[in-house]
C-alpha cells in the first residue's frame, strides 16, 4: 500500500531514490535518472536534497520504498512532523494541604509511529532502523545517518502521523553530473543537514 497524499514539489526530486516496493521479493527494482546539462563538481563536505516528499498516514497504517545506489556514503534522511496526533488523559494529584486535583494533560498518541528501515533489496537483511514512536523515542524531528554504502532498499511504514522526509546524498561519486544537474537541487554542509529542522 502506497502513502495518501504524497506530493514531491518540483526540481526536488531529480530522480536519484526511485520509488521501490516494500521487501517481499528478490526482484531489485531499476533506478530512473532525467538527463539535464553538466555541471561542477560540489566540495566532498556537501550534500543534495534529492528527494522530498509529504506523507499522510492519518488513518491507517501506510508504507512506501525507496531504492538507491550509494557509492559514497553518508546519507542522511531527515524527518519533521506535520502533525501529531495525541490523546488526553487526566491524572489525579494531592496537595500538600490533602486537597485532590484532577489535572489534565496531552501526550503523543502511543500507536503514532514513522518507522525508517535501510536494508539489502535482496536478501532481506536490515542494515539500520529508526523512526518516531516505537522504541525510537518522539523527537519530532530527526536526522538519521546512512554509512552503508551500496544498493539500499529503505522502507518508510507509518500510522497516525503527517511527515515531511527528506533524502540528502553526496554529489560526489553518486550523481553524474552529466546526468543530474547539482546546480538546480539545494545542497548544504553536512554539519548543517545533522542539524536540520534542530
Amino acid at each position: 500500500m502506497q502513502f495518501a497524499g504524497v506530493t514531491t514539489p518540483g526540481g526536488q526530486n531529480p530522480g536519484l531514490l526511485a520509488t521501490a516496493t516494500p521487501f517481499q521479493t528478490t526482484a531489485t527494482p531499476t533506478l530512473a535518472y532525467n538527463i539535464i546539462k553538466t555541471q561542477t563538481p560540489l566540495p566532498e563536505d556537501m550534500v543534495c536534497l534529492v528527494d522530498f516528499s509529504k506523507y499522510n498516514a492519518s488513518v491507517e497504517v501506510n508504507s512506501t520504498a525507496k531504492i538507491v545506489e550509494l557509492k559514497n556514503p553518508p546519507m542522511y534522511i531527515n524527518y519533521i512532523m506535520n502533525k501529531t496526533f495525541n490523546v488526553t488523559g487526566t491524572h489525579l494529584v494531592t496537595s500538600k494541604t490533602g486537597i485532590d486535583t484532577t489535572v489534565t494533560y496531552s501526550y503523543f498518541n502511543p500507536s503514532s509511529y514513522v518507522d525508517i528501515t535501510v536494508r539489502n533489496p535482496t536478501t532481506g537483511e536490515i542494515y539500520q532502523q529508526d523512526g518516531f514512536g516505537k522504541t525510537y523515542g518522539y523527537m519530532t524531528n530527526k536526522t538519521i545517518q546512512i554509512s552503508k554504502s551500496g544498493n539500499l532498499l529503505i522502507e518508510i511504514k507509518a500510522y497516525n502521523t503527517t511527515p515531511n522526509i527528506e533524502f540528502w546524498i553526496k554529489p560526489y561519486g553518486n550523481l553524474n553530473p552529466d546526468i543530474i544537474n547539482t546546480s538546480s537541487l539545494e545542497c548544504q554542509s553536512q554539519d548543517y543537514v545533522k542539524r536540520l529542522n534542530q
